[in-house]
Order: C-alpha cells, then structure tokens, then sequence
C-alpha cells in the first residue's frame, strides 16, 4: 500500500489493475478496444488479431464470430493507458477512438531505424536506436557538428544504402543520408539530414550542405535548411541537396572518376 492511501483505494486501484489485465489480447498483448471476441471456451481476443488468428492459442478451438460484450463494455468504461506508457508517455484517455487516434502520433511510439527503407525492421527508443546502428550496422558515432568527407561519383549508386554518417552534438542525434533516383536519366541524387528525436523540436536545428568538385573547388553546390524527422519517409521529403551523376558540363567536362567533396555544418536556432 502507498503511504497515506486508504484501504478502499487500494482496492479499488487493485481491481482496475486486474480488470486491465483481463482486457489484455491473449495474442498481442495489447489493450483490447472495440470489437472484443471469443472462443467457444472464453478465451478473448481483439479484433485485429481475429482478422489472422484463425485457432484459439489458448484451447486451439475455431475462432468464430463470437462477441465478449461484457468484456467490451468494461473496456469503454475504463480510461485506458496509451500503449505507450511503459515508454514514458503519461496519457490517458477516455474513449477508444481518442485512444487510438493518439497514439498514432504519440511521441513516445517507437522509432524505426534509420535504414527501415531498406529492408531493416528493427525500432525502438533512441538508444535503443543508436546500440543498434552501431553495434549492427557498423556506423560510427561522429560527435562534432561539422564534417568533410569525400566520395566517387561512380560508387553511390543503389549498392549504398542508408545513413552515410550519425553525428551526436547539441545532446541530440542526426544522420545524414542519401536516395537515388535512378529512374531519372541521367540518375538524381538527394543528400539530407534527418533529426533522431521528438518532431516537434526538428524546428531547433539548421543545417548546410556543400559539395565540390576535387578538381575545381570554385565550383559548389550549396543547400540550407531544417533536418527531416526519423520519422518522416524519405520518400516524402522533397527538400536537401540535390545533384546528377552527369555533371560534366558544370564541371567543365571532366572525367567522373574524380571525387566530390561533402561539407557540412549542424547549428542550433537561438532560443525566441
């Protein structure tokens, strides 16, 4: 019992505590909402999972069409938790439809890594995150929020996938990435730098991109703007620096074996 709580309370808090339990998928272990069903034998499951799970996991009886109703008025009489309590977000709330609303954009709903567009399934919180790019993809951590680094035109192409570089400064980490457009002729390229944190604070950060030529540094592209969310497909985004693998006539013609050179720089707004 909690100091100070009476005894009443600490029943009644205990019996929602099993009530919520009840509530729980026998399959996904989520809190069921809505359409709530059952095996013959009263094993209960939610909606989404009937639409896959054909046999009761519990007594492996056929999952008909039948309704716990008192199992789903007691889930629209309880303010249910965000799903994502356990990850910090303190919500609750009222009705389901609310509930499910929220926690489509809850800012505490898991990240998924920055390579998903490739193939990687892998989410979570932002260490969770940053363990796993490190330790599964091999990046490394670069803590400064400027860099240079320099690449062949000939070798991005679609064997170079994902972030190129993550950096970690102002307490905050972001990566840097590219996509190719190879459907264009001659293929176009877009590097950008996605923000790995709350969306809501993308608006704090600014950063600049600079390519040049190795053989001639007179001649640059430049791009400067506000970070994407991690959030945030890059199939979506429409802003970053954009160059063609054919260059050769800005350039002057020269060879495309020669190198681009990548800068950058990461900024924090001032506050307003």
């Amino acid at each position: 019992m909690e100091f100070g709580e009476s005894c009443e309370r600490q029943c009644i808090r205990l019996a929602s505590s099993k009530v919520r339990e009840l509530l729980k998928c026998t399959v996904c272990l989520d809190f069921m909402n809505s359409s709530i069903y059952q095996c013959r034998n009263g094993h209960t499951l939610c909606s989404s999972c009937k639409r896959v799970v054909k046999v009761c996991p519990n007594c492996r009886e056929e999952i008909g069409h039948i309704r716990c109703l008192a199992l789903e008025k007691m889930a629209d009489l309880l303010q249910p938790h965000c799903k994502y309590q356990e990850s910090g977000c303190p919500e609750i709330i009222i009705s389901n439809s609310a509930k499910l609303t929220h926690e489509g954009s809850c800012i505490f709903r898991p990240y998924n890594c920055p390579w998903s567009e490739w193939g990687c399934s892998v989410s979570g919180n932002i260490s969770r995150l940053i363990s796993h790019l490190t330790h599964d993809h091999k990046e490394k951590i670069i803590n400064l929020p400027e860099f240079d680094f320099r690449f062949l035109i000939s070798n991005i192409g679609e064997d170079e996938k994902g972030p190129w570089m993550v950096f970690k400064c102002y307490g905050e980490y972001f990566c840097l990435q590219g996509v190719a457009y190879s459907t264009r002729s001659p293929p176009v390229y877009m590097t950008f730098l996605r923000f790995m944190g709350n969306p809501a604070n993308v608006g704090n950060y600014g950063y600049k991109l600079e390519i040049e030529w190795e053989a001639d540094r007179k001649k640059k592209f430049t791009f400067e703007g506000t970070p994407i969310s991690v959030r945030q497909s890059s199939v979506e985004n429409d802003e970053g620096l954009i160059w063609m693998e054919d260059m050769k006539p800005f350039f002057g013609g020269r060879k495309m074996s020669e190198e681009l050179e990548v800068r950058g720089r990461i900024w924090k707004n001032p506050a307003l």
